[in-house]
């Protein structure tokens, strides 16, 4: 864990908004911080534990879900 962390569904998830951060950095543009973690889970619902975690150790959490039902209804509960 960090002190900003990024945690996304799938390992998917994490490879490609690496792989679009690491071309924008060189492209010369703003790409992720090094300083955020970016941390993969197993499917929506670990997205809102982990999440939850992160949030209980007072650190900063952006969440990431996907559009479908199953990432509807875990953002609503983290929510």
């Amino acid at each position: 864990m960090a002190e900003q962390n990024l945690v996304v569904e799938g390992v998917d998830d994490y490879w490609i908004l690496t792989a679009l951060s690491d071309l924008f950095l060189r492209s010369g543009k703003s790409a992720l911080p090094p300083e955020v973690l970016l941390t993969p889970s197993g499917g929506a619902s670990e997205v809102t534990y982990i999440a939850t975690f992160m949030v209980g150790q007072d650190l900063e959490v952006l969440a990431l879900y996907d559009t479908d039902a199953a990432g509807n209804t875990a953002k609503d509960k983290f929510v």
